[in-house]
């Protein structure tokens, strides 16, 4: 059977200094960060690329950034109209067959416009709040936010088996058959969670640079950041073939200083 060629990626926050965006609509407010994030482009376009012909694309959420309501000291532009055109030329760029799409955080597009529906509509791809889809007999459930997450770092997976288990007795309740890949973006994070008798639980990692220095929120985040996507390709029930795509990158921030 042929196989199918997918590629999941999600939490692009385009329109942010640190989301996936082309080097050409940079701001370059902070030229320190402008290196990375050509080099950061320029990984994602190799990487990509390497995959051939892409049968389908989902982009699970959190396409664009938002306007700013944090702070908008730290963005390409907080324009939601230029957003949407960034974002929907990353994905077009990749000559899919197809695009599917979820929504993302309400936080990211809170004016009175669907922004995420417009990239939708410009990709001519479908999108719902998730998306269940079967290839070659295999089914996969995608949604952006897999469920509550803590502050400590079990809290992820926790949130994640939150996240399979209540997909789990929706299909249960509807009669239906479940999906054996749940998939979630959201915490930038990537996971791979094997259950036993249990759909499989997949974080995908986030295309937006864990930088500190460089987010409003808080002052700072804490904690950690996986960046790429993931790709599988689907041939039958008994060979999905999965490979993640992380960015490998240092920065270099301030150490501790010395007081007395």
């Amino acid at each position: 059977m042929k196989p199918v060629n997918v590629l999941i990626c999600g939490d692009i926050h385009n329109g942010h200094i640190l989301g996936l965006n082309k080097p050409k609509y940079f701001n370059n407010a902070y030229p320190e960060i402008t290196p990375l994030r050509v080099e950061f482009y320029n990984w994602w376009i190799k990487e990509t690329k390497s995959l051939g012909i892409i049968d389908y694309c989902i982009s699970n959420g959190d396409a664009v950034d938002g306007s700013g309501r944090k702070g908008n000291t730290f963005h390409d532009t907080t324009n939601m109209g230029k957003q949407v055109e960034y974002a929907t030329e990353i994905l077009q760029d990749l000559k899919a067959t197809y695009y599917l799409m979820t929504y993302g955080s309400s936080y990211h597009v809170h004016d009175n416009m669907d922004f995420e529906k417009l990239i939708a509509d410009n990709l001519g791809a479908d999108i719902r709040s998730s998306q269940k889809i079967e290839w070659n007999g295999v089914r996969f459930y995608f949604k952006h936010v897999p469920g509550g997450k803590s502050g400590v770092p079990r809290g992820g997976d926790l949130g994640i088996k939150g996240g399979v288990m209540w997909t789990l007795l929706k299909d249960m309740k509807a009669k239906r058959e479940t999906a054996d890949y749940c998939v979630f973006n959201h915490i930038h994070e990537q996971r791979y969670i094997e259950l036993e008798g249990l759909p499989t639980g997949v974080v995908c990692p986030c295309l937006k640079l864990g930088i500190s220095e460089y987010e409003p929120y808080a002052r700072g985040l804490s904690g950690y950041y996986a960046v790429g996507f993931y790709s599988v390709k689907i041939y039958d029930r008994d060979r999905v073939e999965w490979k993640k795509h992380i960015f490998k990158y240092s920065v270099e921030t301030d150490g501790y200083r010395k007081l007395k």
